[in-house]
C-alpha cells in the first residue's frame, strides 16, 4: 500500500485559497499514484480555535459543501482515496471535527470524528462535539483507522484503533509549535518571555513528537502517520514534522520544515513480523477496568 501526506500552511485568508493550495498538493502527490492522500486537520480554514469568536461557526461546512465537493472531484480525477478533515455541520447546531474519507469514485466512504477536542491550550471544545466511534476502513490490503490531533496524545485511542483492526493509523494534525501572541495562549507570560519559542527552537518539541510517534507505532505494532501544518498561521507557528513510522518504531520518512508531500510504501511483511513479536499477546485487559472508571468513583488517596 502506498500513502502520501500533505504538509502545508493554511494561513490564506479564505477557504477557497486554502482549498486551492491543497488541490495543488493533491495533484503533486497523485504523481506517485498513492492509494490514499491525507490532508492536515483544519487544512481549509487554518487554526481558528485559538480564538474565542462564535463567528467562526461560519467556517463549518456540510459534507456536501464547498470543500468536500472539490476534494471529491480530485479523488475521482486521480482515482485514489483522499482523507480530508473539516469542521462539519452535521445538523443545525451540531458540529464535529470530521475526517471524511473519499473513495476513488468520488464518494464518501465514511467518517471519523475527533474524540478529544482540547480545552487546555486551545478553545476547540467550545466549537464542536466529541465523536464516539473508532472506525476501520479497508484500503487495498490494509485496515486503516483515523485519529485527529489531540486524540493521539491519549494512549487509549491508538490502542483502541488497533484493537478494532487497524494496520495503519492516519492522524491529521494541526499541531502548534508556539503561539506568537499572548492573547491566544493560556500561558501569556510564556509568550511574552519567549519561552514557548525557545522550547520549540531547542528541538524538545520535535523530540517529543518523534518519540511519541515511534512509541505509538511500536506499542501497537502498526504503522502510524501524523500529517501536520507548517509555518506561521495567524498568531501561531505550526510545528510541521509530518512523518510515517513503521510497526517497529522506525521513522521511514519525515518532512522537512517546509510545505511538501511525503510518500512511502507500506510493507505487510514488516507488519506481520512486528505483530508476531510484539507484547500485545501479553496484555491483561481483565486488569484494566480502572481506565474506564469515572474519576469520582476512583479510590484516590
Amino acid at each position: 500500500m502506498d500513502i502520501s501526506l500533505i504538509q502545508m500552511n493554511s494561513g490564506e485568508k479564505t477557504t477557497e485559497k486554502n482549498v486551492a493550495k491543497a488541490c495543488d498538493f493533491i495533484d503533486k502527490a497523485a504523481k506517485d499514484s498513492p492509494d490514499i492522500i491525507v490532508t492536515p486537520e483544519y487544512f481549509n480554514t487554518g487554526y481558528f480555535p485559538m480564538y474565542r469568536d462564535f463567528k467562526n461557526y461560519s467556517k463549518a461546512e456540510r459534507e456536501d459543501g464547498y470543500t468536500i465537493t472539490i476534494i471529491k472531484d480530485k479523488a475521482k480525477q486521480h482515482k485514489t482515496h483522499i482523507a480530508a478533515t473539516i469542521i462539519e455541520e452535521d445538523a443545525m447546531g451540531v458540529f464535529y471535527n470530521s475526517t471524511i474519507l473519499i473513495n476513488p469514485n468520488g464518494e464518501i466512504l465514511g467518517k471519523y470524528r475527533k474524540m478529544h477536542p482540547p480545552a487546555n491550550s486551545s478553545l476547540e471544545k467550545i466549537y464542536y462535539r466529541n465523536g464516539a466511534n473508532f472506525r476501520t476502513f479497508k484500503i487495498e490490503d490494509f485496515n486503516v483507522s483515523f485519529l485527529i490531533c489531540a486524540d493521539f496524545y491519549f494512549p487509549e485511542a491508538p490502542r483502541s484503533a488497533m484493537l478494532n483492526g487497524a494496520d495503519l493509523i492516519l492522524i491529521p494534525f494541526c499541531e502548534v509549535g508556539y503561539y506568537t501572541s499572548p492573547e491566544v495562549s493560556n500561558k501569556p507570560e510564556d509568550i511574552e518571555k519567549g519561552l514557548q519559542k525557545k522550547n520549540f527552537d531547542s528541538g524538545q518539541r520535535r523530540l517529543l513528537w518523534n518519540s511519541l510517534s515511534m512509541i505509538r507505532a511500536y506499542e501497537n505494532a502498526c504503522y502510524v502517520a501524523p500529517c501536520n501544518h507548517i509555518g506561521y498561521e495567524f498568531d501561531s507557528y505550526m510545528a510541521g514534522g509530518s512523518l510515517i513510522c513503521d510497526p517497529t518504531g522506525k521513522i521511514i520518512v519525515q518532512a522537512e520544515d517546509e510545505e511538501m508531500v511525503i510518500s512511502s510504501s507500506l510493507d505487510r511483511n514488516i507488519l506481520r513480523k512486528a505483530r508476531n513479536s510484539s507484547m500485545l499477546k501479553d496484555r491483561r485487559p481483565d486488569l484494566y477496568n480502572i481506565i474506564t472508571t469515572p474519576m469520582e468513583d476512583l479510590l484516590l488517596p
